[in-house]
């Protein structure tokens, strides 16, 4: 486990950049148990999410897989990269991909 990372019962992880910003991403389990990843689903920069709720989508093989929030927030920014290349999220030893 990454130490700065606090992670949730629902397979994301969040990690405090500054005190008014999270990043979030998934973790190694949720990674692995998905195996490919087609497409992400991401928030909209402004959104307001909530904590517990659907923030994001995984589209996979064969199912929509729904992202629950770890925390409640507006989206700052979305790590657009994730579009073209959704199979950064694929977490590997010693590296987190974040959205």
């Amino acid at each position: 486990m990454h130490e700065s990372l606090f992670y949730h019962q629902h397979h994301c992880w969040a990690q405090v950049e500054d005190p008014d910003q999270v990043r979030i991403g998934i973790d190694g389990i949720l990674a692995q148990l998905v195996g490919i990843i087609k497409a992400v689903v991401l928030p909209k920069e402004g959104e307001k999410i909530k904590q517990g709720h659907c923030f994001s989508h995984l589209i996979h093989e064969r199912h929509i897989m729904p992202l629950i929030s770890p925390l409640s927030g507006s989206v700052l920014s979305v790590n657009t990269d994730l579009k073209n290349a959704p199979h950064w999220l694929a977490v590997t030893p010693g590296r987190v991909a974040g959205f």
